[in-house]
């Protein structure tokens, strides 16, 4: 009786009809076999349902499944789920991706209509019904009740919350509450069989593999599919499109945003994106330098020579550029030159502006370096296919010139091609470019 020692009759007798009550609420007799829906099923008859994952978009988002769409703000994320609904409604590939033809649901919390409006006169798709738009006003409870029914009577196949931190009522932060709305969406998931995605932002210390998401991991936890956008240059409105999935395993793809029509496009695998990328820079910089050791072209490209070696012997094996040694003692010395027959290739054409646009812009820096002595600020340079070219110019750049040529003033780093040379905030904000 030492457990219960000072407890009164009352408190004993409390906490025996406590312990007598059952854990879960039984069943009414015979309820469990009761209805169309079995209660659970045997095995056999389990295993003879669908094997294959069906898709509404092939390997990004299943069907009847919940999806998480993050990235840092600015990126293009409500761009790219209007580019989904449109593509979903017409039955054509997203992404370079086979989608199940359905209608769309977007719950559009924080931007204005008239900006939603913009953007889809841009995409040319104001007459295209089947795409059911909320926009601007929150979700009360009366809203969330009415969701299910309207998900229903329009046969929504997948609803759009955007964004997520809106939506959710409580702390992001807090693990059980963020539990219990993810639970309030699963159900809404299974009465409605609509597939659920979420747009999210991530974390300013980002993180891999989903590890990004902003707020508690819980959200990690409970999404079948978190699909990501990691800025790939900070110049142009390029993204790699990373995804962690409980179905399949999917090679991160690199997507460039098309700011005529506002449409997202692949642009390949991220490491043939890369590597095609890096070999394009090479052949500029041979281009424009002539004969080249790996540590000239580790100068030029700013990059360590081991980050390049491989896109070196690939152009070597396609017979773009010619590849001899120099030396009889010790380690050989390995040059590089461009393969006269690379001139007549379509690669060449493409890189033709890159190379012109390196030669003015080194011809400038060497200009620059002979002329001004003393601590240098950087210029960064970018030519039409090259790498950030880091170069060294005046100590005063107000007194030298240095000056942003669309806002006139003086800046320690200036971005572009010479003489439309700007400072990062005139040069990352380009005119109609809603990135």
């Amino acid at each position: 009786m030492n457990d219960i020692d000072g407890l009164s009759l009352t408190d004993i007798l409390d906490i025996k009809e406590v312990l007598q009550e059952p854990r879960f609420i039984p069943l009414e007799p015979a309820a469990a076999d009761i209805g169309e829906t079995p209660f659970a099923l045997d095995l056999p008859e389990f295993m003879a349902g669908p094997r294959e994952v069906e898709w509404l978009v092939e390997g990004l988002i299943p069907s009847t499944s919940l999806t998480v769409l993050a990235a840092q703000p600015k990126m293009g994320k409500s761009i790219l789920t209007l580019n989904l609904a449109i593509n979903l409604r017409l039955g054509a590939s997203f992404i370079g991706r086979v989608v199940t033809q359905t209608k769309t649901l977007i719950l559009q919390l924080e931007d204005p209509p008239v900006l939603i409006r913009e953007r889809l006169l841009k995409m040319d798709a104001e007459g295209l019904d089947g795409i059911y738009i909320r926009a601007g006003a929150p979700m009360t409870k009366d809203d969330w009740k009415a969701l299910p029914v309207f998900i229903k009577a329009h046969d929504i196949g997948l609803a759009i919350i955007d964004p997520y931190v809106f939506a959710m009522r409580g702390n992001e932060q807090d693990a059980t509450q963020t539990a219990t709305f993810l639970r309030e969406i699963r159900e809404l998931i299974f009465d409605t069989n609509c597939s659920i995605l979420l747009v999210h932002h991530h974390k300013k210390s980002g993180g891999e593999h989903g590890q990004a998401l902003r707020g508690s991991s819980a959200l990690l936890g409970a999404v079948d599919v978190a699909l990501e956008l990691v800025r790939e240059d900070e110049q142009t409105p390029t993204a790699t499109l990373k995804v962690t999935s409980r179905f399949a395993t999917i090679e991160d793809e690199v997507i460039v945003l098309d700011t005529e029509s506002l449409t997202w496009k692949s642009a390949g695998s991220a490491d043939t994106y890369k590597r095609t990328k890096r070999e394009n820079e090479i052949l500029s910089a041979l281009e424009a330098e002539g004969d080249a050791d790996i540590p000239t072209l580790a100068e030029v490209l700013d990059l360590d020579p081991k980050n390049f070696r491989r896109e070196l012997r690939g152009l070597v094996a396609q017979g773009l550029i010619d590849e001899r040694k120099e030396g009889t003692k010790g380690r050989p010395r390995y040059i590089y030159s461009l393969n006269p027959e690379y001139f007549s290739t379509p690669s060449y054409k493409a890189n033709r502006a890159g190379a012109e646009n390196y030669k003015a812009n080194r011809a400038g820096a060497e200009n620059s370096r002979a002329s001004y002595q003393g601590t240098y600020p950087r210029i960064d340079i970018f030519g039409a296919n090259s790498n950030p070219r880091v170069e060294k110019g005046a100590e005063n750049s107000s007194a030298k010139g240095h000056t942003c040529s669309r806002c006139g003033q003086p800046s320690e780093i200036l971005y572009g091609i010479a003489p439309d040379l700007r400072c990062k905030d005139c040069h990352n904000i380009p005119e109609g470019v809603p990135f």
